[in-house]
């Protein structure tokens, strides 16, 4: 949906073609910096993010954060399979793919 989003903001003249080649070579220079483009760069890279999120200073923020967090979720055209009128009181929805809770 992005690409169609941004071709009618070019087409309409929201975007312009410099400013597309400017992210571009942001984004670039980025992953150059980064070593993604090196032998082995993107498996490097993944291989340092993977041993972040997996480490137990990560697994024990992020869970302390889940902990304490609260999202309030709006069912605009009814996309949430969920029937306000069948229950008087909610305390709760969960959904997770967080092996704790399956």
């Amino acid at each position: 949906r992005s690409i169609e989003y941004i071709l009618k903001a070019i087409e309409e003249g929201r975007i312009t073609e410099e400013r597309i080649n400017e992210s571009y070579n942001r984004i670039i220079n980025s992953k150059i910096k980064l070593g993604l483009f090196d032998k082995d760069g993107l498996n490097y890279a993944w291989n340092e993010v993977e041993a972040n999120l997996l480490s137990s200073k990560h697994t024990s923020v992020s869970s302390k954060i889940a902990q304490k967090s609260i999202t309030l979720v709006k069912n605009d055209n009814n996309l949430i399979p969920f029937n306000p009128n069948k229950y008087k009181n909610v305390t709760h929805l969960l959904m997770s793919t967080d092996s704790d809770f399956l």
